[in-house]
């Protein structure tokens, strides 16, 4: 039987320091849209900045960092 391949879901803070994305978390396996997505809720709800969440290193949920009062270049 083939093994299934699922995708790799990462979650990224925005770090105004750097201002650059960093990774704050990875999710995969059958839940791992559904971990991720809790996640992205989670650090909504505690209002820790901007995140961003990519689907296989392609970004499907970006907030825009400037929209928050950080700088972005």
């Amino acid at each position: 039987m083939p093994e299934i391949a699922f995708p790799v879901y990462t979650l990224q803070r925005w770090d105004d320091a750097s201002s650059t994305w960093q990774d704050h978390g990875t999710f995969t396996t059958e839940r791992g849209q559904e971990n991720a997505d809790y996640a992205v809720d989670q650090e909504r709800l505690w209002e820790t900045g901007p995140v961003r969440l990519l689907k296989d290193g392609v970004p499907i949920l970006a907030d825009d960092p400037a929209t928050h009062g950080f700088q972005t270049a």
